[in-house]
């Protein structure tokens, strides 16, 4: 029997995360299809900017905040920016992104970075899923 690995562990929490986090927030999920090329180019598209996201908000810009605030106040500045920054896209809903943004900073800090960039990435994936089905 093979053993699964720290960093598997990690993406499969971080995956279920974003999963939760989604379905808590948006109640339902519509049936999955085979997305069309160009949806591929924009789920690649997403994937990466999630993952480049998490590398700044929660890497180094969270760890320099925690050493020097503490965690509530890191979690609170980072999950601030995090909704700043996405309120254009997003139509205005701050609390909802604050909401996004305070728990995939409890996520990096309960089980790493890893598993944070796993769960924004499944959150971004499901919300545009549905975007895209609901066209």
């Amino acid at each position: 029997m093979r053993s699964v690995t720290p960093t598997a562990t990690s993406l499969a929490a971080g995956a279920a995360s974003g999963a939760g986090l989604y379905l808590a927030l948006e109640g339902r999920v519509r049936r999955p299809r085979l997305p069309s090329r160009d949806e591929r180019a924009l789920l690649a598209l997403v994937t990466t900017g999630a993952a480049v996201e998490e590398l700044i908000w929660h890497g180094p810009a969270f760890r320099v905040l925690r050493a020097r605030t503490g965690t509530v106040i890191a979690v609170a500045a980072t999950s601030a920016a995090f909704a700043l920054c996405h309120r254009p896209a997003s139509r205005g809903d701050a609390i909802r992104l604050g909401a996004v943004g305070s728990t995939l900073a409890a996520t990096a800090i309960a089980k790493g970075c890893l598993s944070a960039l796993a769960a924004h990435v499944a959150y971004d994936l499901l919300v545009v899923l549905r975007a895209e089905c609901d066209r």
